[in-house]
Order: C-alpha cells, then sequence, then structure tokens
C-alpha cells in the first residue's frame, strides 16, 4: 500500500473506524482492569491475545514492489508478537519499580473506545492509548496502540519497529518517496540521539538544514521541534507551536507532556502548570498532582501545594514520596498538628519500620522532632507497636486527612450547636466524604454584573420563599467546557442572613444523584470588586435537607446546570450509616 509508510512519521496520531460495533462500558473497563491486573502478576498473555497482529499489520507493513529486501523484512516483522514483546517490556519495568496503571477509557464521535493506561518510570510520565475494536468473529481485540512520551527517546516501539525499516528502505533501492520519508526517520532518530546528550545545538542544525518541510512538519517532527526550540530566547514561537500543534492534532497529549518538562527546566512554573491543566483535561489523571506540587513549591504557593499532595495521598496512599513533601509544607507552613496527622496516615496505611522513620525525621526535621507534640506521637505509636505485637490485634483504621476547609466542615457537624444532624445521627458521625481537593477547580472565572437582575422569590424545598436577586454572570472553561452559571445574593433578613453578606451560587453537575447530592450543591463566594471572580469548587457543600428533611432549602435554579461538567470536587452525597 503505497500511503503505508506515512504512518512512520504520524504514529501517535493514527485513528481508525470500527466496524460499527459498540463495546459495553463495562466490558471496556474490565479489559482495561484485566491488563492491568495481569501484567502486575507478571503474566503478558491476555494483552498478547488482545492484540490483533494482522491489524496492526496491516497499518504498518509496506508494499514490497517486488523487492526482495523488503519482502524478506515484512515477513520478519509480521513473525513478532507485538503483544508479548510490549507486554514483556512493561512486566520488566514493573519489576524495576514502574507503575503501569489503566486509568480509564475515553470514546470518540465514531463511538470507537481507547484504553488509557499511565507509565510511570524514574520520574518520566507517559501514556499509552490503546484502540478497541472487534475482528471479523466478534471478539474484542487492540487494533492499535499510540505512545505519548514526555522522554528524549524513541519508544521502544519506534528503535524495534520503524528505524529497521526505515534502513530496510535505504538499503532496498524501491521507490523514491519511500527513500525520502525512511531518510527522514533516519534523521529524526540522530536528532534524539543529539537531544538525549544534551547537544541541542548540533540537533537543531539538522533540523533546520537537513529535514525537508514535509518531515519537518510532521507529528514527530514537530514534538522534536518543541524540545530544540529556546523558551528563553523563543518565548513567542514556543507558545504558537503549542497552540497550532493543540489545534491540529486533538489529543496528542506528548506536546503538552514535553512542556510541563521544558517550562519546569526554563523557570516558568506557571506556564508548566498550565500544560498539566491540558493534560488532565485529556486524562483526568490524579497523579499529575505530583508534578503539580512540586510545581507550586517552586513557585512557594505552600497552600496548593500541600492540597496537592493531599489529592495524591487519597489517590495513592502507597506512594510515600507524597507523604514526604506534604510533611515539608506542613512544616513550613508552622502546623504541626497537621504534619502529626500526615505520619499517622502514612503509618496507618504503609508498612513502616518506626525506629528507621523517626532516624530520618530527626535528620531532616530536628526542631520539630524536638517538639512536645513529636514526643507525645512517637511514645503513643512506640506503645503501640508493642501492643499490637502482643495482641496481633488487627491494624488501626485510616482515617482520611483533610484539607483546612474540610476540617472546618467536620468540626461544625460535630458541633451540637451547629450541625445539621439529628441526635441520633450525630451518635453515628464520623467524617463527612470529600472529592480529594482538586486545584483545576479553583477557577477565576469573568464575571459580569446584572445591574438589572430581577429580584425574585426563591423555591425551596418547604412552603418558605426567601427573596433573592439576580446579581451576576460567572463565565468560565472546565477541562475544555465553556460554562457559565448564575449568582445571587439573599435580600432578606433572618432567612437569608447567612447569605446576605455573600453571595449565593447553587448548581447541578453531571455528579448530581450520583456521587453527590442529587438537589445539587452550595458555594458561598466573597462580593467581587472588578471584573473577575474566584469559584473554588472544592467548597462546595450540600444543602442541610440532604441530611434530615425537616430543613428548608433553596432549590437549585435548572439554569444553573452543568449537566456536562463532572465537579468531582467538594462535599460528597452524605452516608446515612456514619458519614
Amino acid at each position: 500500500m503505497a500511503s503505508a509508510l506515512v504512518l512512520i512519521l504520524y504514529f501517535f496520531l493514527a485513528g481508525y473506524t470500527a466496524n460499527g460495533q459498540v463495546l459495553t462500558t463495562a466490558e471496556v473497563h474490565r479489559i482495561g482492569s484485566t491488563i492491568d491486573s495481569t501484567l502486575y502478576n507478571g503474566d503478558p498473555g491476555y494483552l498478547s491475545n488482545l492484540f490483533n497482529d494482522s491489524m496492526f499489520y496491516n497499518d504498518v507493513v509496506i508494499d514490497t514492489d517486488g523487492n526482495e529486501r523488503l519482502r524478506v523484512f515484512n515477513k520478519e516483522f509480521v513473525s513478532q508478537d507485538i503483544g508479548w514483546i510490549l507486554g514483556k517490556r512493561i512486566i520488566q519495568m514493573i519489576k524495576a519499580g514502574a507503575s503501569y496503571d489503566y486509568l480509564d477509557y475515553w470514546q470518540d464521535d465514531e463511538d470507537n473506545f481507547y484504553l488509557l493506561f499511565r507509565l510511570f518510570d524514574d520520574g518520566s510520565l507517559n501514556y499509552h492509548q490503546y484502540f478497541l475494536t472487534q475482528d471479523i468473529d466478534g471478539q474484542y481485540v487492540i487494533q492499535d496502540l499510540f505512545i505519548y512520551i514526555a522522554g528524549q527517546y524513541f519508544s521502544d516501539v519506534m528503535r524495534n519497529i520503524y528505524l529497521p525499516m526505515s534502513a530496510a528502505l535505504i538499503d532496498s533501492g524501491g521507490q523514491e518517496s519511500y527513500q525520502s520519508q525512511a531518510a527522514a526517520i533516519l534523521k529524526l532518530a540522530d536528532i534524539s540521539k543529539l537531544i538525549a546528550q544534551d547537544k541541542k545545538r548540533e540537533a537543531r542544525a539538522i533540523f533546520d538544514n537537513e529535514l525537508t518541510d514535509e518531515a519537518k512538519n510532521s507529528s514527530l517532527g514537530r514534538l522534536y521541534f518543541l524540545q530544540l526550540i529556546d523558551i528563553d530566547k523563543e518565548p513567542e514561537a514556543y507558545a504558537k507551536l503549542l497552540e497550532d500543534m493543540t489545534e491540529s492534532e486533538d489529543k496528542n497529549i506528548a506536546f503538552y507532556l514535553i512542556g510541563i518538562d521544558k517550562f519546569y527546566l526554563a523557570g516558568k512554573y506557571r506556564e508548566a502548570l498550565s500544560c498539566i491543566d491540558t493534560v488532565y483535561a485529556y486524562t483526568q489523571d490524579d497523579f499529575l498532582n505530583l508534578y503539580r506540587g512540586n510545581l507550586y513549591l517552586e513557585i512557594d504557593s505552600l497552600e496548593l501545594a500541600e492540597a496537592s499532595y493531599l489529592n495524591m495521598i487519597y489517590n495513592f496512599p502507597q506512594y510515600v514520596s507524597s507523604y514526604d513533601a506534604l510533611l515539608y509544607c506542613q512544616l513550613k507552613r508552622n502546623a504541626p498538628e497537621r504534619a502529626i496527622a500526615t505520619i499517622e496516615h502514612l503509618f496507618n496505611t504503609n508498612d513502616m519500620n518506626l525506629s528507621i522513620y523517626d532516624s530520618v525525621l530527626t535528620t531532616q526535621y530536628p526542631e520539630f522532632t524536638n517538639s512536645h507534640i513529636y514526643a507525645d506521637w512517637l511514645s503513643r505509636e512506640t506503645s503501640k507497636v508493642k501492643t499490637e505485637e502482643i495482641t496481633h490485634s488487627a491494624p488501626i483504621k485510616a482515617y482520611p486527612i483533610f484539607t483546612t476547609w474540610q476540617e472546618e466542615q467536620n468540626e461544625k457537624f460535630r458541633d451540637p450547636a451547629k450541625t445539621p444532624l439529628s441526635p441520633a445521627q450525630m451518635t453515628e458521625f464520623e467524617y463527612l466524604e470529600f472529592f480529594p481537593y482538586d486545584s483545576t477547580f479553583q477557577i477565576e472565572a469573568t464575571f459580569e454584573l446584572l445591574k438589572d437582575g430581577r429580584i425574585f422569590e426563591m423555591p425551596t424545598t418547604t412552603d418558605r420563599r426567601p427573596l433573592y436577586k439576580e446579581y451576576g454572570m460567572a463565565y468560565f472553561n472546565i477541562n475544555g467546557i465553556d460554562a457559565q452559571l448564575k449568582i445571587y445574593r439573599g435580600v432578606e433578613d433572618e432567612a437569608t442572613q447567612q447569605f446576605s453578606d455573600h453571595l449565593f451560587l447553587p448548581y447541578y453537575d453531571a455528579t448530581s444523584g450520583t456521587s453527590t447530592y442529587g438537589g445539587g450543591r452550595y458555594i458561598i463566594l466573597d462580593i467581587p470588586q472588578g471584573d473577575t471572580i474566584v469559584i473554588d469548587f472544592n467548597e462546595s457543600f450540600n444543602p442541610y435537607c440532604a441530611y434530615s428533611k425537616s430543613w428548608s432549602c433553596p432549590i437549585t435554579p435548572y439554569e444553573n446546570n452543568l449537566q456536562n461538567i463532572a465537579i468531582k470536587a467538594g462535599t460528597k452525597a452524605f452516608d446515612k450509616d456514619g458519614h
């Protein structure tokens, strides 16, 4: 097939159409989870069996045009078991300490399904995307694999398949178009090697002077150019290239993975955070909070860094370095009580050696370990260890650790004078359930004051009808989706006293009725002084009628329905069985 080699330059972005049959969501998740578990168990067989080699090869093998050298290459290539080779390589990486985790799936406009996996290895973040379809027997199979990389190297697939193919084309004396594209691949490989050796000036010279325009404008060509641009000397060119790539090559998150690295090394931390936000919009991967926290530390935003590491601990409790980073933030903010809560959570969720950990803390934070609060904790923990050695008691229940706002909500619910809970509920109450703090849901929206906003009676869950004024409109973008919400201000005295000096934002979203309260949630906002307003969805809370029907709560206007956006932040639905 004459166009097959074009795939070499456009490997990361190729797209294919399924045969019209649609997978079920449950089956898609089952496939992703099974790939995950079998690879962690050291078995590449399941992944290998899922790969439909014939479909994969049909998109890769090249027309021989009767050339014997290419015929031999194709025969040798087709004899490979791509799924087995890939699975074995991933297993080797897992054994060496890497993590390879199924995240989720996404579905394109033609109802094709794609599985998304995260590969984290020695600080390097990569994503693998498997294209699922059905073969002629109706079996679910993997037709292709797309690899999004941030590292300065060709992926194993590129090295093991495309470079030998290019060399074979050069040796074959085949068609001129084949020769040109194969030569471009080999040049890009030379550029890759020079980048890895930090010889970017030599690499840039090859890119500028020896690559054709077609190769420069290919997906791989632009990926390498992104690594070669000097952000400090060419900031506008870099930003424009990133923007152009986004518009022309949807969902190629490799551009932004590289952007995170480049902006970080250039000291442009806010630009790196913007790249993280874009990757998160595509992947919904909470692991990005590790990078987010590190960047917040660089700009001395300790509160946001702490929130990011809290998110990591919620979602990845076994990732011990997150506790270390969180502890650093808390002690830097002079919050020893919260530091103790972090240490306790670490010991409750991980197998830690007390004496070794105490020694590490004493070396790193001598002032903290000399404090009475740490001495009290160490005494309790030492006693606990001795007791467990004697009684072999069950592990102590691990409780979440909370952000400041979340803990304030818990304290309010524990206070008999403030809680919406009944006495019976109070006896069972432990803590509220929250989504992990996510800074992507703390937004600065464009604010429009409604000078002629109407005053109206807001319906409630009872006969009460408090007066509210339509105060303003907030316009913003979350995860690539434009949205707007109307903001209100209470104008009565007693019934709306809690909202009279602030603004009231009730809303529904895609989580309402599932993981969050079906009647929507509220946010209390400060009155803005200009044309922007900060909305922190992490501070979304339930109406009191979510806990008892005896309360009278404003009913969220349907115009504030973010039905296409899942706001996975703030307070979750109330569990009547205890929290």
